[in-house]
């Protein structure tokens, strides 16, 4: 732990991922969590992180930074991929005073408005009111 990196990361989930990005910061965690063999964490000048799974883990607490090494009171913002699973660990309890979604592209678009749906019935909440 503690060594300076330098890796392309990024780019292969599915067609919406883009291209990998090459990153470069220092290791600060590097082993098991949870249920993944090996996750990664990668600090970042001006207290920057990134939490690194080998597949897809929606974050629903606040739970995962301690035992990575992460202290969630120096966090000034948190970034998460994810569609609406956070909602519940971060907006409901209270914690998060601000969320910004962000559209990304891919499957399952936080805007359903973007949808274009055939065959609904008429009072399909939100869909039609």
């Amino acid at each position: 732990m503690g060594d300076d990196i330098q890796i392309r990361i990024g780019g292969y989930g599915d067609e919406y991922a883009g291209n990998p990005v090459p990153i470069s910061g220092t290791l600060t965690f590097l082993g098991e969590y949870e249920h993944f063999e090996t996750v990664a964490v990668i600090r970042f000048p001006e207290n920057n992180w990134l939490i690194i799974t080998p597949l897809l883990h929606q974050v629903t607490s606040t739970r995962i930074f301690e035992p990575l090494g992460i202290n969630l009171e120096e966090l000034e913002i948190i970034v998460l991929k994810s569609r609406v699973h956070f909602r519940r660990g971060y907006f409901e309890n209270g914690f998060a005073k601000t969320i910004i979604l962000v559209d990304a592209p891919g499957m399952g678009p936080a805007d359903l408005t973007n949808l274009e749906y055939r065959n609904i019935p008429t009072n399909l909440y939100p869909l039609k009111k």
